[in-house]
């Protein structure tokens, strides 16, 4: 059970292909039956059905087994188109009862393939059979070779019906399937460009007000700047001033101190004090001179 609902979850290709296989092998094996409860076995027909049983029991093995099936190998659809036309002959071709069946060979191929590859099978199919009719025309009731009957027996047009039919409705469900479900996985698609937009939208005002925040942090800073700057030349002219102002007081004050002789170390200490005084005004003059900007760690 676990198997079955798990295929169900498979693609529809894989799941069309396992009940296409299910269908024909029902079938050759009715056929097969009746063969062998006949009074006479008719070899080249049960030789014909059990190849084709073979094929498509490869077919149906391929399906249920291989995880990612969901194409046919080509090479099977020729088979199957050579194995049917072999049929179509052994039964009297169009005068004959197994015309059904090749003609449910035509919808085999259109559900198993597509594109290039379902053109290159029918057409072959469509010559194929042109072939063989011309081939059973021109003999006698079409009695070839291949010929072993062509007994008037209706099961194999019933049969067809009934195949077509079943497969019709479950292309219909599966084709329901398949639309519900991209219906679906288009409005959660909807649902995710919607969502994309709105956050699309909302990193765009966020980038804005980020813009408007740097400008007014770079109007901020520049104003900072400015202002420093300008305490910082308002800082320069008072040193400057001030400067002018203790200039003749540090004349005199030098005048005296080259004439002052000192005899203690108390003295010591003024004449050196005098010497980092004048080494200080002269710094401070130097830079003021040369316009830069004043080192408060020299001063």
């Amino acid at each position: 059970m676990n198997r079955l609902e798990a295929f169900s979850k498979r693609p529809y290709e894989t799941q069309l292909v396992l009940l296409i296989s299910i269908v024909a092998i029902f079938r050759l094996v009715v056929a097969l039956l009746i063969d062998f409860l006949r009074e006479s076995i008719r070899w080249g027909e049960v030789m014909t059905d059990i190849t084709i049983l073979i094929v498509f029991g490869a077919i149906a093995w391929l399906a249920f087994n291989k995880a990612n099936f969901t194409k046919v190998h080509p090479l099977f659809g020729v088979i199957i188109i050579v194995l049917l036309g072999l049929n179509f002959m052994e039964f009297g071709g169009v005068q004959g009862n197994s015309r059904f069946n090749y003609y449910g060979g035509f919808f085999f191929v259109i559900l198993l393939y597509q594109g290039r590859t379902m053109v290159a099978l029918l057409t072959f199919q469509c010559l194929f059979l042109i072939a063989l009719t011309v081939i059973t025309v021109f003999e006698e009731g079409g009695r070839t070779f291949l010929f072993v009957s062509n007994d008037s027996d209706f099961t194999d047009f019933v049969f067809i019906l009934i195949a077509l039919g079943a497969l019709s409705f479950y292309l219909k469900s599966i084709t329901g399937n398949e639309i519900g479900r991209w219906q679906q996985l288009s409005g959660q698609l909807n649902e995710q460009v919607a969502h994309a937009k709105e956050l699309n939208h909302e990193l765009v005002t966020q980038g804005k007000e980020l813009m408007k925040a740097q400008e007014h942090l770079e109007e901020e800073v520049n104003k900072k700047s400015r202002l420093l700057q300008e305490q910082q030349h308002a800082i320069e002219k008072y040193i400057q001033l001030n400067t002018e102002v203790i200039h003749d007081p540090i004349h005199e004050l030098n005048q005296e101190m080259s004439r002052f002789r000192g005899t203690n170390m108390m003295d010591s200490m003024l004449i050196a004090s005098h010497a980092e005084l004048n080494e200080v005004l002269k710094n401070i003059t130097a830079t003021l001179k040369a316009n830069e900007e004043l080192n408060r760690t020299k001063i």
